[in-house]
């Protein structure tokens, strides 16, 4: 049930920042700041965290069920951020 309740919130999201953008953010941040070769300087300085708090504000313009490629691309980045954020 979780699940469906996390995809109907995604998929009435209305925010005004767009899949696309918060993940090639996310993926800057990751590469400047959590690569392989990382610090724990790098790690502390926050940028995931923000990419994390802009998916909050996420906007899905296609809310149809059939063909979504939109709603797939804002799941699978979904499921990034869930990999990327431990729980506290």
């Amino acid at each position: 049930m979780e699940s469906l309740d996390n995809l109907g919130k995604l998929r009435y999201s209305d925010g005004d920042m767009s899949t696309a953008e918060i993940r090639n953010t996310m993926q800057d941040a990751m590469q400047e700041h959590a690569a392989v070769n990382r610090t724990s300087e790098t790690l502390s300085e926050g940028k995931i965290d923000e990419v994390v708090q802009w998916f909050e504000n996420v906007e899905v313009t296609d809310k149809s069920l059939i063909w979504n490629t939109g709603m797939v691309e804002t799941l699978e980045l979904d499921t990034r951020i869930t990999q990327v954020v431990q729980p506290q």
